[in-house]
């Protein structure tokens, strides 16, 4: 997780490492299942959309980056 700054939007002021199971909880509290939920409903009414999801490996070159 990361805490960006208020003063410069690009810069990270705290990052804070979760293992599986505190990531897991996490993002059920901020709503991922609904989001899911959302999100095959939105791909079902849009034809031509797909979205997939991809396992990034923790000390993959791509880890914790951006896709900006």
């Amino acid at each position: 997780m990361l805490v960006y700054s208020r003063k410069d939007a690009a810069a990270t002021e705290v990052t804070l490492g979760l293992d599986a199971d505190d990531a897991h909880v996490l993002a059920e509290l901020l709503g991922a299942s609904r989001v899911a939920e959302r999100l095959t409903a939105v791909q079902q009414d849009i034809e031509g959309l797909t979205i997939d999801w991809i396992r990034i490996a923790p000390r993959a070159e791509w880890a914790g980056k951006s896709l900006r």
